[in-house]
């Protein structure tokens, strides 16, 4: 396969994109730890795991978000109109979703 990647903005474009994927993977080891937890016995050895877990996906959250800033600046687009973009396709989608299903529950 000829290389594809002939200057330092699509370098950084990959190795962004790698490092997204790798954190929304420990997140959801840590959710899967946490729905584990969450159904065992609750006792003080399985609280402070749970809280560890929790506080856990809270650094892999910030740093999804941090490299969702690095995309979008290297992409050159605005993070704010990301965002408004994302709560404005979310609103979009439920109301589809519940219009389609009426007695279903969006989440």
């Amino acid at each position: 396969m000829p290389p594809y990647i002939f200057n330092e903005r699509d370098e950084r474009l990959l190795l962004q994109y790698l490092l997204l994927t790798r954190q929304i993977t420990a997140l959801s080891d840590c959710f899967q730890h946490i729905i584990r937890l969450g159904n065992k016995p609750d006792n003080k050895i399985n609280r402070d795991k749970f809280l560890a877990y929790k506080l856990f996906s809270q650094t892999e959250l910030s740093d999804i978000i941090m490299q969702v800033y690095k995309l979008c600046g290297l992409l050159d687009i605005s993070i704010s109109e990301t965002i408004k973009m994302g709560k404005d396709r979310q609103a979009e989608k439920k109301e589809a979703y519940l219009k389609r299903y009426p007695d279903d529950v969006w989440i």
